[in-house]
């Protein structure tokens, strides 16, 4: 990612400055070989500092300094390029049904919806459901991009109890009736040990970073070590795994 920026001058950051640059349009960033246009530069800005102007007085976290706010906007404008770079060479996009169900469930969720994001960022509805649309693709591409696990595991309290639990694995145990007898975590011992389906960098902050390496670096149905973490000692098995880019989008 190159990235350069050409931005009109701060005194000239208005609702008219938009529409210039959408008129006479110059680049805000690079992102490889395409770029981002100004006008949406302006545009994030004034939804966040709308936001942030409504912040009391006496909030103890102030908001982010104008500087802070540019380059906030900027790096976020190049993560949603990289994103609709992605979406191009995979094929995904985002339907209108897709788009009207998701906004849909956003205007449940509170009354005079419309009058709200306008009130709080100076959004209109265009451009929120350009915002909301931006949002649905991201998510998107993590699932059709991304390396996704599928991860189960059994947890114990010492080593001793993980290489036991490893050995009848290794013997042709099911996984499910190990992890029943000998896993500590109650959330997932019943189920088998399922923990479900995660994306580079999740599970470092759910369990550690150890147990991520271990899941991402394991051929499929291998059966690993014990694995140590704050919790204990892990046994790890990855039955599923698709994807090829091991790149995290937040």
């Amino acid at each position: 990612v190159t990235g350069a920026t050409l931005i009109y001058g701060k005194k000239s950051e208005s609702r008219f400055s938009e529409t210039l640059a959408i008129l006479y349009p110059l680049p805000a960033v690079r992102v490889d070989s395409t770029f981002v246009w100004t006008h949406r530069f302006l545009q994030r800005l004034r939804f966040l500092n709308t936001f942030n102007a409504q912040a009391p007085a006496d909030l103890a976290s102030r908001p982010p300094t104008d500087q802070d706010l540019r380059e906030k906007v900027i790096e976020g404008l190049i993560e949603d390029q990289i994103i609709l770079i992605e979406a191009k060479k995979n094929g995904v996009n985002v339907t209108e049904e897709e788009l009207d169900a998701s906004y849909n469930d956003q205007k449940k969720l509170t009354d005079d919806f419309e009058a709200k994001i306008n009130q709080l960022y100076g959004m209109s509805v265009t451009e929120f459901r350009s915002v909301l649309a931006e949002r649905i693709l991201k998510e998107k591409v993590k699932g059709a991009v991304l390396v996704r696990v599928r991860v189960r595991h059994i947890l114990t309290a010492t080593p001793s109890a993980a290489n036991t639990a490893k050995k009848q694995l290794n013997e042709g145990r099911p996984f499910a009736d190990v992890a029943k007898e000998f896993s500590q975590d109650k959330q997932s011992k019943d189920a088998g040990g399922e923990l479900g389906y995660w994306t580079k960098g999740e599970l470092t902050t759910l369990v550690g970073p150890g147990f991520e390496e271990t899941a991402f670096a394991i051929e499929v149905n291998k059966i690993s070590d014990p694995v140590q973490s704050q919790y204990g000692f892990h046994v790890i098995q990855v039955t599923e795994k698709t994807g090829t880019n091991l790149q995290t989008y937040e």
